[in-house]
């Protein structure tokens, strides 16, 4: 179609109509969640609006013998088609059809932030260098104007939408993109009936510092192995768990990042914060630790920066738990 009209006569109206259509017809597929494509539909847009402005130019300076702003250019004619002229934009030079080949250019670098390929495409289909200079003033210019205008292009705005940045995500340190549910370890958790010396013991039996209190299910509480010790040199190892246990509960949900978790810490002066459900805060669903965190931002530093042996193992220990992930998931 685009290569049609470029060799057949077409008005400034149809060129607008046809721009128009496709924009309507492309923004209709895509937001309706269809997959008819983006890039043949910037070449088609940027085609009909590039050949439009050609004739446009065309009317305006030559008309059908003179056009409405010849008088003013008149004495200006002689240079405007002189050689260097051309070089700098082939629609003077009888071609407004070129500005439909520059017009397409340049939306693909403005739409797929893409300028280069916007150049490079255009050069080869129609091996005209002639026209690289405006091709590489259109497309930079597209491309400049779409990045102060729009945060992302047209594959990633969508995403954008949705809160995921693939820029950002890139180069976003482990902890903003690790969640707290990926890394908490299962909880271990004693009822508040429970008796001081049985929170000695399994203390000793998992090496943990400390364990959520739950009552009937539901979170109160938590014991840590300081208050423990200290109610056992008291000679207060029959007491209750309920009446010793700390009510300041610092929590956390899964789905927040590792970063938050770590400043939630430092915040409280906390080394373990118990992880909840948010839509049933007093349920308890894992445990996450000061060292948890240290553990994956070591881990990725070695992946990143390490070599030999121990990085091939991790590599691979990270492959199997994808794989265990995916499995599960399905």
């Amino acid at each position: 179609m685009i290569d049609n009209l470029l060799f057949i006569p077409v008005t400034i109206i149809l060129f607008l109509i046809l721009g128009l259509l496709k924009i309507i017809g492309t923004s209709i597929t895509l937001g309706s969640g269809g997959s008819g494509g983006a890039f043949a539909p910037m070449m088609f847009i940027g085609a009909m609006f590039g050949g439009a402005y050609g004739v446009t130019m065309q009317w305006l300076l030559f008309g059908n013998t003179f056009g409405p702003l010849t008088p003013l250019l008149l004495p200006y004619i002689g240079s405007l088609t002189s050689p260097i002229f051309r070089y700098f934009s082939p629609a003077i030079a009888f071609e407004p059809m070129a500005y439909a080949l520059v017009g397409m250019a340049a939306l693909i670098a403005s739409g797929a932030r893409a300028p280069l390929t916007g150049i490079v495409l255009v050069t080869e289909i129609t091996r005209n260098y002639d026209m690289v200079l405006p091709l590489m003033l259109a497309c930079i210019t597209a491309y400049l104007i779409s990045r102060f205008i729009m945060r992302g292009d047209l594959y990633t705005e969508t995403l954008l939408k949705k809160g995921i940045d693939l820029v950002e995500e890139r180069h976003a340190d482990i902890l903003d993109r690790a969640r707290v549910g990926d890394v908490m370890s299962k909880p271990q958790v004693v009822s508040s009936e429970m008796q001081i010396f049985q929170v000695l013991e399994m203390i000793g039996k998992y090496h943990y510092h400390g364990f959520p209190v739950l009552d009937n299910g539901t979170l109160v509480g938590v014991i840590d192995a300081d208050t423990v010790d200290r109610e056992v040199a008291e000679g207060r190892e029959t007491k209750r768990v309920g009446e010793v246990a700390d009510r300041n509960l610092v929590t956390i949900f899964p789905e927040q990042t590792l970063h938050e978790a770590l400043d939630k810490m430092l915040e409280e002066r906390r080394d373990r914060l118990i992880v909840v459900d948010r839509k049933k805060q007093k349920n308890v669903i894992g445990i996450l630790t000061r060292t948890d965190i240290l553990e994956v931002h070591e881990i990725k530093l070695i992946m990143e920066h390490g070599g030999g042996k121990l990085k091939e193992k991790l590599q691979k220990i990270a492959k199997i738990d994808q794989e265990y992930r995916e499995e599960m998931e399905i």
